[in-house]
């Protein structure tokens, strides 16, 4: 994840062992809510076909934060979140 200053958005990607491609996507920080919140794609392996994703992070505090993983649920169009990772800084010394 990066700030790309060209298009004034963070930009990203994402892979894993799930699949063998690759997931581009950008979004925008609202201080505000204290959230970034980034759109992107990618091609369903099983499926043949793009797929549209929405990655949600929320800052907590200097010292945790959630991250969000939002697509379709299987077979419609609906929005469900795929998984949820939280973080946290872990204490000196431990």
């Amino acid at each position: 994840l990066g700030y790309d200053n060209g298009k004034r958005k963070y930009v990203g990607t994402w892979f894993d062992s799930m699949g063998t491609g690759i997931m581009s996507y950008e979004g925008d920080y609202d201080a505000q809510k204290q959230e970034l919140v980034c759109r992107g794609s990618y091609v369903d392996p099983l499926m043949g076909v793009e797929t549209k994703v929405r990655l949600v992070t929320r800052f907590l505090s200097d010292d945790a934060h959630t991250f969000e993983f939002w697509g379709p649920a299987p077979g419609t169009d609906k929005e469900v979140k795929w998984m949820e990772m939280s973080y946290s800084r872990a204490v000196a010394g431990r």
